[in-house]
């Protein structure tokens, strides 16, 4: 698993690097469809259950490796050398930074999994998996930073590199609160669809951590181009700092709010990890924040009247096109983006389900 995972990221590391972004976006959609493929096949048809998954998470990534090991075949000759101590040091640099962002994400269940029940530690997983669902479409914008922001900022463009960083996130924060206002609206009923109804229980920690995904989300935008720029050191410091915040509030807020605990425990650790990748942005950068933070506090504050406004399906349903009208007509008002923005921004949004397209032309 670990070869192949090394394997399917130095593919991914060529496709990025030769701006053959639909090749990226291609490997990224097939991975997940073979997880989901294989997956499906070994927990139901099979009934493998934990090795199934196992299975699965290996496997799908197995036709992956032999088709990239294919099409980037010449950069497999073993006659080519080059000095590796800048990139083994650079690798260093990148594989702490890593350990602590894999670590961060999942004190809050374990902090749960010391303090709490297996009932309170399954619910909240259930809530996390549902929040994360809205995230999907703004991959596409997350993965084209890195390049564009590195190519400018090299060229000493820094003005480019600023207004590519600026109107990236943007657009893609417009594209994750839109998802963020449909899952929040049809909470409940994803509840019952992907976990039953025994979950839900686990419909408030839904609402809490659709807010934590909106931080966790803006931070992560502003982390690709921050590491195009060479900021890792700095990063690593505000993660660690994030990492702490996180331990500290664990011992407090688990014991005594349960899941809602966990939930603020993640949203103020990476609270404190954007406040620190906001300043660097800014002072690397130039980054402006305003129509950032108008974005995110228009679709906050439809968020929380989402969360409050708990009535039939059909209500719901008709809040949910009021709200995302609301929206958008307010991102137009407010002059954040234009009507042919906002167009573009669905095309991107909606790559991840071109890429296939591309593929098997």
């Amino acid at each position: 698993f670990i070869l192949l995972t090394i394997t399917y990221n130095a593919l991914l590391g060529i496709a990025r690097g030769l701006n053959e972004f639909k090749w990226y976006v291609a490997f990224e959609v097939l991975k997940q469809f073979f997880l989901v493929l294989i997956g499906l096949f070994l927990l139901i048809v099979l009934k493998w259950g934990v090795s199934g998954a196992i299975v699965a998470a290996v496997s799908s990534m197995i036709p992956l490796a032999f088709i990239g090991l294919a099409r980037y075949r010449m950069f497999w000759d073993a006659n080519i050398r080059a000095d590796f101590g800048p990139i083994l040091m650079l690798g260093f640099q990148l594989a702490l930074f890593d350990v602590i962002a894999s670590v961060l994400p999942t004190l809050d269940k374990i902090f749960l999994g010391i303090s709490e029940t297996v009932e309170t530690v399954g619910l909240y997983g259930a809530a996390f998996t549902l929040a994360g669902y809205a995230t999907i479409f703004m991959i596409p914008f997350r993965k084209t930073l890195f390049p564009f922001v590195s190519e400018a900022y090299k060229k000493k463009d820094f003005e480019g590199a600023r207004l590519y960083a600026e109107q990236t996130i943007k657009y893609a924060l417009i594209a994750l609160s839109v998802f963020l206002l449909g899952v929040g609206a049809f909470a409940r009923e994803l509840i019952l669809v992907f976990f039953g109804s025994a979950f839900l229980q686990a419909l408030p920690m839904v609402y809490g951590l659709l807010g934590v995904v909106m931080v966790m989300s803006f931070a992560q935008l502003l982390n690709v181009p921050l590491v195009a720029v060479e900021r890792v050191k700095e990063m690593t410091a505000w993660q660690v700092l994030g990492l702490l915040t996180a331990v500290l509030l664990g011992m407090f807020l688990v014991p005594v709010f349960h899941g809602m605990g966990a939930v603020a425990l993640l949203g103020s650790a990476f609270a404190v990890i954007l406040f620190g990748y906001a300043r660097l942005a800014r002072k690397y950068l130039r980054i402006k924040y305003g129509s950032l933070v108008k974005t995110l506090a228009l679709a906050g504050g439809l968020l929380a009247l989402m969360a409050v406004f708990q009535q039939g399906l059909v209500e719901r349903a008709f809040a949910f096109i009021l709200a995302e009208c609301f929206f958008l007509t307010g991102l137009v008002v407010w002059k954040i983006v234009s009507w042919k923005e906002l167009s573009f921004i669905a095309e991107q949004a909606l790559n991840p389900l071109r890429a296939l397209k591309f593929l098997f032309k």
